[in-house]
């Protein structure tokens, strides 16, 4: 439905600016739409990863666990690693290893004789699979305050009646301490079954530490770049949840928005239109005869060239561009069609003339 002003002309503008502040209802509507929807996945974000984020987790714990186990094991492929002795006991720990690969050699009988004050203790044990074997001995009340040196005796045998190693030494006791001994052997004829079972418990080591370790790098790797996808998509949706807050912008003049070859641009310029008197200012070079500030808010239009303003019929303003400049400009507005009471009267001159 189109609108009439004052002067019984169709009022375009108006009819514009009823359909732009539509688009702009519409589009404002669309957008609390979508910001609704967001917020609803920011809100419920940590439900929907929630399972993700702990199973990754509790496989990275896991995995963790599992590289310091494996670093434990690779620890004993070397060393005897035990947990100590009880405050009134002496400790004996000791590795069986090959003389020439280091190796530990599992399945041999270690029989020791320590010759304490109050009565010799022997004791036996059979080496695990790194080699490794541990005794405690108690020691009385009298010997638990002083450490002496004291006579050990110790033998290795191979399937209990072989002697492949024996040692006689003399060490100082001591309540709460353990002592650690490196018992070399020649693994030559029987040993060597010995030898090869200590070299696949290695290589099973060696490579299951390589197996977990890779494992829990992995683990690591996934659950950090969930973590960081996570929080990368969070913060997506809350920058597009702000944007789509900011108000669709308004026409500030919809006789501005109709002229062809008119750009509305949103940051001002130096070259401000004022829409009601079709007339365009030099804001810097503007004079007091300008009369920038008596110019309506709705009436403001900026352009970006010269040509943009002259080409949507706006003068120059003689004051800002110079009375020279703004003879050169065309006719602001093309001559409007005559009204009913214009043609009458042309009519009435036109009589009088014949």
């Amino acid at each position: 439905m189109t609108q009439q002003n004052s002067g019984g002309e169709i009022d375009l503008e108006a009819g514009i600016a009823r359909r732009m502040d539509a688009l702009v209802a519409r589009k404002r509507a669309e957008n609390e739409a979508a910001i609704a929807r967001i917020a609803t996945l920011d809100t419920g974000w940590k439900d929907i990863n929630g399972d993700i984020d702990t199973d990754l987790k509790t496989g990275l714990d896991t995995a963790r666990v599992e590289a310091q186990a494996m670093q434990d094991a690779m620890d004993r492929l070397t060393r005897n690693v035990c947990g100590g002795v009880d405050k009134n006991a002496f400790g004996l720990a000791g590795k069986v290893v090959d003389a020439k690969s280091e190796i530990g050699l599992p399945g041999l009988t270690v029989k020791v004789a320590l010759g304490l004050e109050s009565a010799a203790q022997s004791k036996e044990a059979e080496t695990d699979n790194y080699g490794d074997f541990f005794f405690s001995f108690e020691l009385d009340q009298a010997g638990q305050g002083r450490s002496k040196p004291t006579p050990l005796l110790i033998v290795v045998l191979f399937a209990t009646d072989t002697v492949v190693y024996r040692e006689q030494r003399s060490i100082a006791p001591k309540a709460g301490a353990v002592e650690h001994l490196a018992l070399a052997v020649d693994c030559s004829g029987k040993l060597k079954a010995a030898l090869e079972q200590g070299k696949q418990v290695a290589a099973s080591v060696q490579g299951d530490a390589k197996l977990v370790e890779a494992r829990a790098a992995n683990f690591d790797a996934a659950y950090t770049t969930f973590k960081r996808l996570s929080e990368t998509t969070l913060s997506q949706l809350r920058g597009l949840r702000q944007e789509l807050s900011v108000a669709p912008p308004r026409v500030e003049s919809a006789r501005a928005a109709t002229a062809g070859s008119v750009v509305t641009v949103a940051t001002q310029t130096r070259l401000l239109g004022n829409s009601h008197a079709r007339e365009l200012h030099d804001l810097e070079n503007v004079k007091k005869q300008c009369q920038i500030a008596e110019i309506k808010p709705d009436h403001r239009v900026y352009f970006r060239t010269e040509r943009e303003a002259v080409a949507a019929g706006y003068d120059l303003c003689g004051n800002c561009f110079g009375k020279k400049k703004k003879s050169k400009t065309p006719p602001s507005t093309p001559p409007r069609a005559p009204t009913k009471r214009g043609r009458a009267a042309k009519s009435a001159q036109g009589k009088k003339r014949k």
